[in-house]
């Protein structure tokens, strides 16, 4: 039997921290202040981009289609060799590196800050929780590298609070400068090598450390996985625990599949971060290739 998805009323929620008509959530806390803070903090101008590639065999889980992506071209028959071609992608917005609209999940018929799901969300998108209503993301990003000194990640294995506070002690950056986490389990560079230890599940965080990922009061969480919950779930706990707690009760949006080994192999656990999901009008993701600056 499935695992009940209810709220623990004792853990406190962001519901009505910025209002009630609030759509942004935790990105309220990316004040101007935060921001020139963390623009300062660049030293030596080096850019890592986070983003996996979009192309057909790109980043995605089962039950979404491959993107698709054709050319049209158009040759000048007045100018022979000149012409001009252009893309056409359709693709998953929740495929690829992508960042979760507030939108995107609901329990007990709420969406996040208390709104019916029943009235916001259609096959029209959502008139809540909109992926159009972020705007820039730019902050302070801690990284944290979870595979250093350890076997690899496998399946199912659930992250604890132990490791992740154990990687914060070795990081560069102070709890209280960090505005944006980002969590590395190795877990989207076995996409590219082993396609099926990479879909016969993923490690996730476990309910201690998604409690401690909450305490940190954040503004965006991501990984490098295609969701943040262990698959297959641990006994008793629900396979959404971690999207119910950040995304759900926190606002907290939370980007997926990214891929942080550049900045992890060269040694970097902090730095300057910087995406813009796409402004899809109603919509419940966005695709991003954020960059992080050191």
């Amino acid at each position: 039997m499935a695992a009940e998805v209810t709220a623990d009323n004792t853990k406190p929620t962001n519901w009505g921290r910025w209002g009630a008509a609030d759509q942004r959530g935790s990105l309220n806390l990316l004040t101007p202040d935060r921001v020139l803070a963390a623009l300062a903090r660049p030293r030596t101008g080096t850019t890592y981009s986070l983003g996996t590639p979009v192309e057909k065999r790109g980043v995605i889980t089962a039950g979404r289609n491959p993107t698709w992506h054709v050319t049209t071209s158009v040759v000048d028959p007045q100018a022979p060799g000149n012409g001009r071609a252009e893309d056409v992608i359709m693709l998953h917005t929740h495929a690829h590196t992508h960042i979760d609209g507030l939108g995107h999940v609901w329990f007990d018929g709420k969406l996040y800050n208390g709104v019916n799901a029943s009235d916001a969300v259609g096959r029209g998108g959502t008139k809540h929780g909109s992926v159009d209503r972020y705007g820039p993301i730019i902050g302070t990003a801690l990284v944290l590298d979870l595979t250093a000194g350890r076997a690899p990640f496998e399946p199912g294995e659930v992250i604890t609070a132990q490791a992740l506070e154990e990687a914060t002690e070795r990081a560069d950056v102070a709890r209280d400068e960090v505005d944006i986490l980002l969590i590395r389990v190795g877990w989207t560079e076995v996409f590219w090598h082993d396609r099926e230890r990479f879909e016969s599940g993923a490690p996730g965080l476990g309910p201690e450390a998604t409690d401690w990922v909450a305490d940190l009061d954040v503004a965006v969480v991501g990984m490098d996985c295609a969701a943040f919950e262990p698959i297959p779930p641990p006994s008793g706990v629900h396979p959404l625990a971690v999207h119910r707690r950040l995304l759900h009760e926190l606002g907290t949006p939370m980007i997926e599949s990214l891929d942080l080994s550049a900045p992890a192999q060269a040694g970097v656990s902090s730095g300057l971060f910087v995406a813009t999901p796409l402004p899809i009008q109603k919509g419940l993701g966005s695709p991003v290739n954020p960059v992080l600056v050191v």
